[in-house]
């Protein structure tokens, strides 16, 4: 709760209080900013999070909303933060 309590801070002060939230992107390597920020986006639109099967068939809400979510390698090495 506590991620999603700073990134709902963040949006508010970067969209406005009142503003409409567009497309929000978060870079990580924990599941935790995945699931605040899904948690944030299934709050802000009201409606409950769509089922993978539902999501591919295009079913669900159409929701102005739009997240993306890139959960980077845990601990990666030189390497690997390159092709990262």
């Amino acid at each position: 709760r506590r991620k999603q309590r700073s990134m709902k801070r963040v949006l508010r002060q970067f969209y406005g209080r009142h503003g409409t939230w567009c497309n929000i992107m978060s870079l990580g390597d924990g599941p935790f900013e995945r699931q605040a920020l899904q948690d944030l986006a299934f709050e802000r639109s009201g409606t409950p999070p769509p089922s993978p099967s539902s999501a591919e068939a295009g079913g669900g809400a159409s929701e102005s909303l739009r997240v993306k979510t890139v959960k980077l390698l845990d601990s990666p090495g030189c390497s690997e933060l390159c092709k990262e």
